[in-house]
């Protein structure tokens, strides 16, 4: 990795100028037009980064993105887990996703789909939802529980209107 030590270019050894502009930042074949800080190279013009600043930009134009196409943002689905009190790892499995797909999300590396975008709006919001999903995939939501507000243990189809609620989940009253 390049480090960028004493204002110095680490290709040409010419003065760093810290910018600020607004560009297209591309994520896999998303783009989001954001501000971002960034080191140009007085002599060679190269534009370079701190890990720090990569990370800022991209979670930006991450986050852009999900707005634009109405997910959640990276901080929405943090907030969401801890919420629940359940790492990276067991909100996978409550998810049925694969690994490390909780941290790409929250890093803004990976975008998730609109299906699971709902799922995660489900669980925020309709209480008894993890606790349903959590036994169907075997998780254990006491396991890092950190003191947030408890969750249900039964699922809570409060005033459906294509059922009635029963303890097992939907019973058709439609036909």
């Amino acid at each position: 990795m390049i480090r960028l030590d004493a204002n110095e270019c680490p290709l040409c050894e010419g003065a760093l100028e810290k910018r600020s502009e607004i560009r297209d930042i591309h994520l896999g074949n998303r783009t989001a037009t954001v501000p971002h800080s960034f080191y140009r190279c007085d002599s060679c013009r190269e534009d370079l980064y701190t890990p720090e600043q990569m990370e800022a930009v991209q979670l930006l134009a991450s986050d852009k993105i999900r707005d634009e196409e109405g997910l959640l943002r990276s901080s929405e689905i943090r907030s969401i887990r801890t919420r629940l009190g359940l790492s990276q790892h067991h909100l996978e499995q409550l998810l049925g996703v694969g690994p490390k797909t909780v941290v790409r999300w929250e890093k803004g590396t990976v975008f998730q789909n609109g299906a699971t975008d709902s799922l995660l709006r489900v669980i925020a919001d309709v209480s008894g939802a993890a606790p349903y999903l959590a036994r169907m995939h075997g998780v254990d939501l006491a396991a890092d529980k950190v003191g947030e507000q408890p969750l249900r243990d039964e699922y809570d189809f409060r005033d459906d209107v294509h059922g009635k609620h029963t303890r097992h989940g939907i019973e058709d009253v439609t036909g």
